[in-house]
């Protein structure tokens, strides 16, 4: 490929595209960026359902995504003929940056578009998972509920700090947002106090700032 400029000099391929490094380098800054807004995502807008919902979304990305590589392969991956094995790997490692863009965007929205009346409840916490070798490593609080218009079971990431000050058997309150795709995400969480004892918000999820 040549792309000319005027009459007196042509520009190569290599010239257009920049060095083979600095191309590398920004192919892998492009393919990482989804997956780190992913993460982003996961860690700051709370989905109940987000390990489910992610691997539909992931599923139905490689669903639709291998089988057009599949058509393509010789073009994609010419060395794939003497190593097929690494050449699938390929093809299900390039649909991980698109599943995690989509991934992003359908949290994103399911917050942030969100419009609906929240829904409030008190869950029990049954068990904490606490890593002591860690302090500032993250915990989880396992919760449930009886009542028939939430989620029976909810698993809370929380800090180590607000973990070791819990006890089991305290309740929880919390705040749902309905979602704009119907997937319920959690705007607050707070310790329910104990006789003579004060409330205290545990956190409040950012989102909920813009209700």
């Amino acid at each position: 490929m040549n792309h000319h400029t005027g009459n007196k000099r042509q520009i190569t391929e290599k010239e257009f595209w920049g060095k083979s490094s600095a191309s590398t380098f920004w192919l892998f800054v492009a393919a990482l960026s989804p997956v780190a807004l992913s993460v982003y995502c996961a860690d700051h807008y709370r989905l109940v359902n987000a390990d489910k919902i992610a691997g539909e979304i992931a599923l139905i990305t490689a669903l639709v995504l291998i089988p057009i590589m599949a058509i393509s392969r010789k073009k994609l991956f010419p060395w794939g003929g003497k190593l097929p094995v690494i050449q699938w790997l390929g093809m299900i490692g390039c649909c991980v940056p698109p599943a995690a863009l989509v991934i992003s965007i359908f949290v994103l929205l399911d917050v942030h578009a969100d419009k609906g009346i929240p829904l409030t409840g008190a869950y029990l916490l049954i068990r904490k998972e606490i890593n002591e070798q860690a302090e500032t490593a993250p915990a989880y609080w396992y919760l449930t509920s009886d009542t028939l218009s939430l989620p029976t079971t909810i698993v809370l990431k929380v800090s180590g700090a607000e973990a070791r000050h819990t006890k089991v058997g305290s309740k929880i309150e919390l705040t749902l947002g309905p979602g704009f795709f119907k997937q319920l995400w959690i705007r607050e969480y707070k310790v329910l106090p104990e006789e003579g004892l004060t409330s205290q918000i545990v956190r409040k999820e950012n989102p909920s700032q813009h209700h």
